[in-house]
């Protein structure tokens, strides 16, 4: 459940413009994710750290969350 609560604090400090403190909730709720192994957490969370990367302008940390939850989906089925 924490790595949800981070996500969703993540989510609130980004709209409300606190991007740095959203790239940390986001950066805990991966370190979370990977202390559970629920591999859908993880890359929710890799993709929520992807998308305040790009909004913050570290294109290198986008795309090491990138490409982490791909090679993390590769061989999944969609829902």
């Amino acid at each position: 459940m924490l790595v949800e609560v981070l996500l969703f604090l993540g989510d609130a400090l980004h709209w409300q413009g606190g991007l740095p403190g959203a790239v940390h909730c986001f950066e805990d709720a991966i370190a979370s994710a990977e202390l559970t192994r629920e591999n859908e957490l993880l890359l929710r969370a890799l993709g929520q750290r992807c998308w305040s990367a790009l909004r913050a302008g570290d294109l290198g940390a986008a795309f090491t969350a990138c490409e982490r939850a791909v090679t993390l989906s590769a061989g999944r089925s969609p829902r």
